[in-house]
Order: structure tokens, then C-alpha cells, then sequence
């Protein structure tokens, strides 16, 4: 199990928005200091919100059935034809994601511990090494 780092965006000290990935965090504080201008920008921050504990898993589900702290790292077609996204979920909200996938029946696999039975829908191993290396 691997960690994500999460960030915050304070707004004159108080917390506006939490769980935000680096990239989401610099768009929201890019918004917030188109609202307020310019004279106001350093009351807008991004702090480091924490670690959380999360899994990389493969689906089939298309990026509208994401949400509650689920990031895509990377997607491509399987052999027969069928589009498959390679995505992090943290520990949290890892049930509420997979049922969420299961609704709409589409396959959701753990891809760093498999179940015996489980046959991997796609070759994610180069990816998944240069994600963490790149962590």
C-alpha cells in the first residue's frame, strides 16, 4: 500500500477545500486569486492536508463514475477492444468507489494484490513502476 500526499487551500486561514491532489490545489487557489485580485493573493495558500493510505486498481468504468478520492494515473484498450483506466484509490473510500464501478458493471481490480482468480484486463507493470519511482 502506497501514501498520497493530499493538500489543502486556506483562504485567510481558514480551510476552503481539502483532499486535493498538487495539480487541483494550484487550480483552485488559480481561482481563488482571480476572485479576490491581485492586492489579496497572499492570503491564499495551499498547506500539505496529509499522507493517505490508497491502492492502485484497474477498471473498466469510464472517469465520470470517479469521485471521493479516486485519481487516474494512466488508461488504454485491452486485447479485446474493451477501454480500461489504471486508477489510485484511497483506503477510505475504496468501498464506496468499487460498488460505485460494480453499478454500472464494470470490472474493478487490485493491481498490487491481485486475488488468485482475478486475470488482469491489461499489462499495467512499466506504469505502475515509473508512478512510484516518480513519487
Amino acid at each position: 500500500m502506497r501514501a498520497r500526499k493530499l493538500y489543502s487551500v486556506e483562504y485567510y486561514g481558514r480551510e476552503v477545500d481539502t483532499n486535493l491532489s498538487l495539480k487541483n490545489a494550484q487550480k483552485a487557489v488559480d481561482r481563488a486569486k482571480s476572485l479576490v485580485g491581485a492586492r489579496e493573493l497572499g492570503e491564499v495558500r495551499i498547506t500539505l492536508a496529509g499522507d493517505l493510505p490508497c491502492r492502485m486498481w484497474e477498471t473498466t468504468a469510464p472517469s465520470e463514475y470517479d469521485g471521493f478520492g479516486t485519481y487516474e494515473i494512466a488508461a488504454g484498450v485491452a486485447e479485446d477492444g474493451r477501454r480500461v483506466r489504471l486508477i489510485e484509490i484511497l483506503e477510505r473510500h475504496l468501498q464506496w468507489q468499487t460498488l460505485r464501478n460494480a453499478s454500472g458493471l464494470h470490472a474493478t481490480r487490485n493491481v498490487e494484490e491481485p486475488h488468485p482468480q482475478d486475470e488482469p484486463i491489461f499489462d499495467w507493470t512499466d506504469i505502475v513502476t515509473k508512478h512510484y519511482e516518480d513519487q
